[in-house]
C-alpha cells in the first residue's frame, strides 16, 4: 500500500488543501505553525477513518477532535488516494463529523465501491487492508511527533500481542497452543482478572463488591441508628419549640394589648392636645429682653445702694470751735463742758457700733468704707473717753503741756473723722438719688405708676411677675404643642387614630389565639419578653434546622434490606468467579507451556528486523538486541555483552530502537501481500547528527520496498532531503511554508 494523496476538504487548519507523495521516500518540511503535525493526523484519518461505534466516545477520540476539528467550519472532511499491490487505487473519503458519508471507492473504474471489505466500528478502515485496524496502525505504522516510545503504553500493549501472535500464527507455528492461550488470557482477563489494586476485572470487582456490600449494610444499620436517634431529637425539639412557642405567642400577645393600650393613651392625650390648638402652632409672645434687663439692673442698683450714714456727734463747727479754743489759750487750761455719764457711755457704744460696721465693711471687700467705719469708730470711743479724764483732771488740778498737745491731736482727728463721714453721707445721697431716678426711669418704660420708691418698687416687681407668668405660660403651651406634634409624628389625628385600630384589632386577634392563664402570666414579663422571644426564635432555628437535616438524611438513607440483598449477591457472584478462576489457573498452567514456545517463535523475528538496522543507526554501539513479545521490552547489548534496557537508555537511544521495533513489526504484522507505509512526525529530532543521518540513510533504503512519509522541522533533515531526493522521481521533498495555515 502507498498515500498518493492527501486531501484535507475541512480538517484542522486546512480548508481545500492537498499533498502528493512519490511512492518512495517522502520528506515534508516546515518550520513550526507550518501544519506538520495537521497533515501527519489527516493522513492517519483519510486512511482509518474514525469509529462509530455505539456509546460515549473514547477518550483518545474525543482529543483527536478537540486536536483536529477545523476551527471555523462546520463540517470535518478528509480524504486519501491510495493504490495497493493488487493495482487497484482506492479514493478513500470520511466524513468525520456526520460519519455517514464515509466511501471507499475505486479511482479509476466508476461506481465500484469498496466500503464494505473493510467496516470496522461502524465505519471504512483503511488499515484492515494491511491486516491491522486502527488502533494497531495508530501504535505501529503511524507515528506521532513525541510518541515514538508509545509501544510501551499499557493500553495498546495487548492489541499488538494479538496482532503478533496472529502473525506468528500464520507462519505455521503452534497455531492451536498460542491461540487457544490467547483466548484463555482474555477469557481471564475479561471474566476474571487479577485480584489486584485498581482492577476493575470480575475477581477484583467481585471482592470489592462483597467488602462494600459489607460496609454498606453496616453503614445503613448506623445510619438507620442514627435516624432514629435524630427523630428523637427532631420530636424533642418540636416539644420544646411548641412549649416555647405558646409563651411567645402570650408575650406577644401581651405586648400588643399594651400597645393598643398606649396607642389609646396616645390619641386620647393626642385629642386634648389638639383641643387647645385649633389653628397652627402658637405664636410667640414679645419677650422684651433689653426692658426686661433694664428693671432688672435698676431694681438691683436701688437694693444694693448704700445705706445714709447716721451721725449723732459735734457738728464741724463745734470741733472746729474747741479747736481754736486750744490753740488761743496759752495755758491750755480750757474749762471743760461736762459731760453726763448717760451720754458718755452712748458716745461710747456708737464708736463700738461703727468700728463694727466698718469690720464687716472689710470682710465683704469694701476696704475705703470699711477703713474710714473703722477710724470713725475709734475717734469717738477716744473722745468719750478722753472727755470724762480731762473733766476729772480739770476740777482738780491744771493739765500739764503734755495734755494740751493730746487734746489739740484728738481735736484734729475728731475734725478729720467728721470730714470723712460727711463726705459719705453726701456719696450715699447721691448714689440713692440716682437709683431712684432709674427706678422712675424703668416704670416709665414698662408704663409702672407711683410716687415713692416703696410703690416704684412695687410696681416694676409686678412688672417682672406678670411677665414671667407669661412667658411661663408660653414655654408651657409650646412644651405642649411640641407633645402634640410628638405625639402625631408628622401624621394628622385621622391617622393616630387609624393606628390606634389597628392595634386594637391587632391586640385583640392575638388575645383571642392565646389562652387565658398565658395571657395573664405573660402580661407582668412584658419588660423581659426580648430574652422570651429570643428563646422562642432560637429554638424555631434549631426545630427547623433539625428537621431540615432530618430531611436530607432521610432522602440519603440507605435500604437495609435493600443492602442485606446485595451482600448475599455479592458473595454469591465471587463464589462463582473464585470458582471460574480456579478452573482457568488449571487450563492455563497447562497451556503456558505453549504460550512459552509462541513467543519463542515470535522473539527471534522481531529481533532479526531490529538487528538488520541496529549496528547502522547506533553507529556500532549496540550490535546485538532482544525482544520480549508479551512485553514489546527490547534490551540491547554491544561489544562488552552487558544488556541492558533500551527504554532506560538515553531518549534519543531509545526512540531509535523502538522506532526499529515498529519497523519491525508493520513487517510482521500486516499482510505480506500489501507493504505498509511509514508515516513519522519528527521522530529524530532527540538523535544527534550522525544517527540522524544513519537514521535517514536507513529509511531511505526501507523506502524501497516501504513508503516513507517523514514530517520534519530540523534544518539537517532539509539538506539531507536536498542532496538524496531531488534526483529521483520515486522520492519528492515537500516545503511547507504556513501560507495555507488558517491563523
Amino acid at each position: 500500500m502507498r498515500f498518493e494523496s492527501v486531501t484535507a476538504y475541512a480538517f484542522g487548519p486546512f480548508h481545500g488543501k492537498s499533498l502528493s507523495f512519490a511512492p518512495r521516500m517522502n520528506i515534508v518540511f516546515g518550520p513550526n505553525e507550518a501544519g506538520k503535525s495537521s497533515w501527519h493526523a489527516a493522513l492517519y484519518a483519510g486512511l482509518c477513518g474514525v469509529r462509530r461505534g455505539r456509546g460515549r466516545p473514547r477518550p483518545e477520540d474525543s482529543e483527536f477532535a478537540r486536536r483536529h476539528r477545523p476551527w471555523d467550519l462546520d463540517r470535518w472532511e478528509v480524504g486519501a488516494v491510495i493504490s495497493l499491490q493488487n493495482g487497484r487505487r482506492i479514493e478513500l473519503r470520511h466524513d468525520l463529523d456526520g460519519r455517514v458519508d464515509c466511501s471507499a471507492r475505486d479511482a479509476d473504474i466508476a461506481g465500484r465501491d469498496y466500503s464494505g471489505e473493510i467496516i470496522s466500528d461502524g465505519a471504512p478502515d483503511g488499515s484492515l487492508w494491511l491486516g491491522l485496524d486502527r488502533r494497531s496502525f495508530l501504535s505501529t505504522a503511524c507515528v506521532r511527533q513525541s510518541d515514538v516510545l508509545g509501544l510501551l503504553d499499557p493500553e495498546r500493549a495487548p492489541s499488538l500481542q494479538e496482532q503478533l501472535q496472529a502473525a506468528v500464527a500464520t507462519a505455521g507455528t503452534d497455531e492451536t497452543a498460542a491461540a487457544a492461550l490467547a483466548r484463555l488470557n482474555d477469557f481471564h482477563s475479561a471474566q476474571v482478572g487479577l485480584d489486584r489494586v485498581n482492577s476493575s476485572r470480575p475477581l477484583r470487582a467481585s471482592r470489592d463488591r462483597e467488602s462494600r456490600a459489607n460496609e454498606a449494610l453496616r453503614v445503613a444499620r448506623s445510619k438507620h441508628d442514627e435516624y432514629l436517634a435524630r427523630v428523637a431529637t427532631v420530636e424533642q425539639l418540636e416539644a420544646q419549640h411548641e412549649q416555647r412557642n405558646e409563651g411567645a405567642a402570650a408575650l406577644e400577645a401581651a405586648a400588643a394589648e399594651s400597645a393598643a393600650r398606649r396607642a389609646t393613651e396616645r390619641l386620647a392625650r393626642a385629642r386634648v392636645l389638639a383641643a387647645a390648638f385649633p389653628g397652627d402652632a402658637p405664636t410667640a409672645p414679645q419677650r422684651d429682653e433689653m426692658l426686661a434687663q433694664r428693671v432688672t439692673e435698676a431694681l438691683h442698683d436701688w437694693e444694693t445702694r448704700q445705706p445714709i450714714p447716721d451721725w449723732s456727734g459735734p457738728t464741724i463747727e463745734e470741733l472746729e470751735q474747741r479747736a481754736t479754743e486750744l490753740r488761743d489759750d496759752s495755758t491750755g487750761v480750757v474749762p471743760a463742758r461736762p459731760l453726763p455719764v448717760p451720754r458718755r457711755r452712748g458716745w461710747i457704744v456708737a464708736g463700738a457700733v461703727v468700728g463694727l460696721a466698718g469690720v464687716l465693711a472689710l470682710a465683704l471687700g469694701a476696704l475705703i468704707p470699711g477703713l474710714v467705719a473703722l477710724a470713725v469708730g475709734a475717734g469717738l470711743g477716744l473722745w468719750a473717753l478722753t472727755r470724762s479724764g480731762a473733766n476729772d483732771l480739770a476740777a482738780t488740778s491744771p493739765p500739764p503741756s503734755a495734755v494740751i498737745d493730746a487734746q489739740r491731736a484728738e481735736a484734729a482727728a475728731r475734725i478729720e473723722t467728721a470730714n470723712m463721714q460727711d463726705r459719705h453721707i453726701r456719696e450715699a445721697r447721691e448714689a440713692g438719688e440716682r437709683a431712684l431716678a432709674r427706678l422712675h426711669d424703668a416704670a416709665a418704660a414698662v408704663g409702672a405708676v407711683g410716687d415713692g420708691p416703696a410703690q416704684l418698687l412695687s410696681a416694676l416687681t409686678a412688672w417682672q411677675t406678670v411677665r414671667g407668668e407669661r412667658l411661663a405660660e408660653h414655654d408651657q403651651t409650646m412644651r405642649q404643642w411640641g407633645e402634640l406634634q410628638s405625639l402625631l409624628e408628622g401624621g394628622s389625628l385621622e391617622s393616630l387614630e387609624g393606628d390606634s385600630q389597628r392595634l386594637a384589632v391587632l391586640a385583640e386577634r392575638l388575645v383571642a389565639a392565646v389562652e387565658p392563664a398565658r395571657l395573664v402570666a405573660a402580661r407582668p414579663a412584658l419588660p423581659d419578653d426580648r430574652a422570651a422571644r429570643d428563646a422562642a426564635t432560637t429554638s424555631l432555628r434549631d426545630w427547623e434546622s433539625a428537621r431540615g437535616e432530618l430531611r436530607e438524611f432521610a432522602a440519603t438513607l440507605p435500604d437495609v434490606a435493600a443492602a442485606e440483598e446485595e451482600l448475599a449477591a455479592a458473595r454469591g457472584e465471587r463464589g462463582r468467579v473464585d470458582a471460574l478462576d480456579a478452573t482457568l489457573a488449571t487450563t492455563i498452567r497447562f497451556l503456558k507451556d505453549a504460550e512459552e514456545r509462541v513467543h519463542r517463535d515470535v522473539a527471534p523475528l522481531l529481533r532479526n528486523a531490529v538487528l538488520e538496522w541496529l549496528p547502522r543507526i547506533t553507529n556500532g554501539r549496540y550490535t546485538d538486541c532482544r525482544v520480549d513479545p508479551e512485553t514489546l521490552t527490547v534490551e540491547v547489548s554491544g561489544n562488552g555483552g552487558v544488556w541492558r534496557r533500551a527504554a532506560l537508555l538515553s531518549h534519543g537511544t531509545a526512540e531509535q530502537l523502538y522506532l526499529l521495533l515498529r519497523v519491525a513489526m508493520t513487517r510482521h504484522l500486516t499482510r505480506a501481500v500489501e507493504p505498509c507505509p511509514l508515516i513519522l512526525d519528527d521522530v529524530i529530532a532527540a538523535c544527534d547528527r550522525d544517527r540522524r543521518i544513519a537514521v535517514l540513510d536507513a529509511l531511505h533504503e526501507l523506502s524501497a520496498t516501504t513508503q516513507v512519509i517523514l514530517f520534519s522541522q530540523e534544518r539537517e533533515v532539509l539538506d539531507w532531503a536536498q542532496q538524496h531526493l531531488l534526483h529521483d522521481e520515486s522520492d519528492r521533498l515537500i516545503e511547507l511554508d504556513g501560507t495555507n495555515v488558517q491563523a
